[in-house]
């Protein structure tokens, strides 16, 4: 799991600052030699193929545990809540309001810091109407 969300993370960091010769650049294309963006593009095309087999190993995990050892994973995936026989294990607790603020907070942030927020406007060059 921790390989497929860092290999996810790279894709998206590659993928900012990638560019396709011909009609797309990353958003953040702008702050990167071309070389750089040369080789995160690369590295985007073929992370495809590691995210791929990433997310089969995932799927095979999740069968393994539910076919074979008989432990439905896939419940406590989508709701985040385990059912557990042991009264001695505390229920969790935390979050709230305010830890949902923030999540949303920081998610607002790093959306636009992708999209390149920071970046200045590009130069606007007047053409002469002769």
């Amino acid at each position: 799991m921790l390989a497929l969300l860092g290999a996810l993370l790279l894709q998206t960091a590659s993928g900012l600052i990638a560019n396709d010769d011909i009609a797309f650049n990353g958003p953040l294309y702008p702050l990167v030699t071309s070389a750089l963006s040369g080789q995160a593009s690369a590295l985007h095309r073929e992370f495809f193929w590691l995210i791929s087999g990433l997310v089969g190993l995932h799927l095979g995990a999740v069968l393994f545990y539910t076919l074979g050892r008989g432990t439905s994973l896939i419940r406590p995936m989508l709701t985040g809540c385990v059912v557990v026989d042991d009264s001695a294990v505390p229920a969790a607790t935390g979050g709230g309001w305010l830890a949902l603020i923030i999540a949303i907070a920081g998610a607002a942030l790093v959306v636009w810091l992708a999209s390149g927020g920071m970046l200045t406007a590009a130069p606007v060059h007047s053409v002469p109407s002769w």
